[in-house]
């Protein structure tokens, strides 16, 4: 919506929050500072609920329903709460994406290379895929169990 990402693997080029920024307004009680409106970061360290990731929230959910207008969209009513929810799951997955595809600390004290860093993403999307690819396959055969079960069962009435 304003995160300046289309796809959500795009998460894992962006910076996080101000760090300094975050703690300010979080321990402020909101007296400081928040997220831009104009150039929205999360708070991709902390918690999903944080005064700051809450207020990213409200912004996100704002600008949804400023678009909803503007653009005129034909979709059913869903009150504020539903989209506050939909917008809330989506920063968890987010989130978690961007975590996972931070650079990690070997159990040695240094960080991952660059080409160890690949490497271990390049490994977790093709799981990633692998997995995506058996439960698409496994919801397509039990379709199609599914109909030969139930076209079993019909009869036709002449």
């Amino acid at each position: 919506m304003n995160l300046g990402i289309t796809q959500d693997s795009e998460i894992v080029f962006k910076d996080t929050a101000d760090i300094a920024a975050v703690l300010a307004y979080n321990e402020s009680g909101e007296d400081e500072d928040g997220p831009n409106p104009s150039a929205i970061k999360m708070d991709l360290i902390g918690a999903i609920d944080t005064l700051w990731n809450k207020r990213v929230l409200d912004i996100l959910q704002q600008k949804f329903r400023e678009l909803e207008a503007e653009e005129n969209w034909d979709l059913p009513y869903r009150s504020n709460f539903y989209i506050y929810t939909l917008i809330h799951a989506k920063m968890g997955r987010l989130r978690t994406a961007w975590r996972k595809a931070q650079s990690r600390i070997k159990e040695d004290g240094t960080i991952e290379t660059d080409e160890e860093w690949e490497s271990r993403i390049t490994a977790q999307q093709e799981a990633d895929w692998k997995k995506a690819r058996h439960q698409t396959r496994r919801l397509n055969v039990s379709g199609e169990n599914e109909m030969r079960h139930h076209g079993a069962n019909k009869t036709t009435e002449v």
